[in-house]
């Protein structure tokens, strides 16, 4: 099938381009509060749900290299798997806002600086249902010890026993009861500087995506550990299982549990800049999910990154134009075997980031740009934007980003002849 494209393009600044609340999805930023979930708040959830889910594959893994005695613990007779919990946003909220005071004001402790019970204030938050539980730890600087810290609940040096009464961080993990969760990690002048937060609850899922949780992990052998959570509803095996990183598909291996419901994975060199990247399962169906449903999450803390979330761009909420005739000399030009040509007089005329945009908001392909990438032809430089053959025929945008908060969008309408 032949594809032809029409464009045509006006510029504006970059931040004002958003889409609303609905068309972002599970696992998104909520436009209304950005920054939930953060990065290591994502990677509790993960590691929370791989301990429910598979909590002896985990405890092997991830707890008795690191203490001998933990082999005792999570046993199926007394902890046997549950399923896995979903992302709440006002779970997250509060749990952030009680991590952000323990840090900068009281230090470890249930109640809030102003007195406020932990019940008081996680119910002025979260109103779905009253039997919520929450954890606290300090002194981690990475999710990983701070799980550590609540599974082994450590005391007078020996941890604690199944059930004695003395294991209540790991209860609550593990307590079947709860079906939403939010996690929350702040950083402040108050000893131990690290605070971290567990609050869960047992109010009804508000999504249904079965990929519940998913970060990356820095390791430290200069690998990037990525992780997803699967817990397929009617308990089939996926058909496909990926992560997509800068548009490259990835096959995923299962790290622990069963296919059906288990944590997967893979572990790659890290980088030295941003990646960005998403989980995608097929379900035994055929349905295709992702994660998260609508942007794409960034390798925070490989090499100079500094970036955690790039949220799904839409030009329907666009609250103000920037033009600049600067720009003007960009030329977005036809299709030739599934190739965009983004063409200009000299290299600060370029983009430093395309983004090919579905009507829905929904970036459909990201491509970060480098010198390498340039071409001349003609007397100009060009760069080629590669499309996936499978590409349906419809109206898109072509969002090219450069310095500033300056952007151009081109229109696109891709008709199959």
């Amino acid at each position: 099938m032949k594809k032809l494209l029409y464009t045509c393009h006006f510029l504006m600044v970059c931040v004002s381009i958003s889409v609303t609340g609905a068309e972002r999805g599970y696992g998104d930023w909520p436009e209304q509060y950005p920054d939930h979930p953060g990065m290591r708040e994502r990677r509790i959830i993960v590691l929370t749900n791989a301990c429910r889910i598979s909590p002896t594959e985990y405890r092997d893994k991830y707890l008795v290299p690191n203490n001998s005695q933990a082999s005792d613990i999570l046993l199926p007779q007394n902890y046997p798997a549950t399923d896995a919990l979903y992302w709440q946003v006002d779970l997250n909220r509060v749990a952030k806002v009680h991590a952000v005071d323990m840090a900068n004001n009281h230090g470890l402790s249930h109640s809030s600086s102003d007195g406020t019970s932990a019940g008081d204030r996680i119910k002025s938050y979260y109103t779905k249902s009253s039997w919520w539980g929450e954890n606290i730890a300090t002194g981690g600087k990475d999710a990983f010890y701070s799980m550590q810290q609540w599974l082994l609940d450590v005391t007078n040096g020996n941890v604690a026993p199944d059930n004695s009464g003395d294991d209540g961080h790991r209860k609550n993990i593990m307590n079947s009861n709860y079906k939403e969760f939010g996690a929350g990690y702040a950083y402040g002048p108050i000893q131990w500087n690290h605070f971290w937060v567990q609050d869960f609850a047992d109010g009804d899922p508000e999504f249904d995506n079965p990929i519940t949780g998913a970060a990356h992990f820095i390791m430290d052998n200069n690998k990037t550990l990525f992780m997803a959570n699967y817990s397929d509803p009617k308990s089939n095996n996926p058909q496909k299982r990926e992560i997509v990183i800068d548009d490259a598909n990835h096959d995923l291996t299962l790290l622990m549990g069963e296919e059906k419901e288990g944590t997967y994975s893979i572990e790659m060199t890290s980088a030295d800049d941003c990646r960005y990247y998403y989980f995608r399962f097929t379900d035994s169906e055929g349905n295709t999910w992702r994660h998260p449903e609508g942007g794409e999450l960034v390798t925070l803390g490989e090499g100079t990154c500094e970036e955690e979330y790039e949220p799904p761009v839409s030009i329907f909420n666009v609250s103000g134009h920037k033009f600049n005739n600067r720009y003007d000399k960009l030329l977005v030009r036809h299709i030739n075997n599934n190739v965009l040509i983004i063409e200009a007089a000299n290299n600060s005329y370029l983009p430093q980031a395309s983004l090919l945009v579905n009507c829905k908001g929904q970036v459909i392909k990201k491509q970060v740009w480098s010198l390498r990438r340039y071409t001349a032809q003609e007397g100009k430089i060009v760069i080629r934007f590669y499309l996936d053959s499978k590409i349906s025929a419809g109206t898109y945008f072509l969002v090219n980003k450069f310095g500033n908060n300056v952007c151009t969008v081109s229109k696109i309408v891709i008709s199959g002849l």
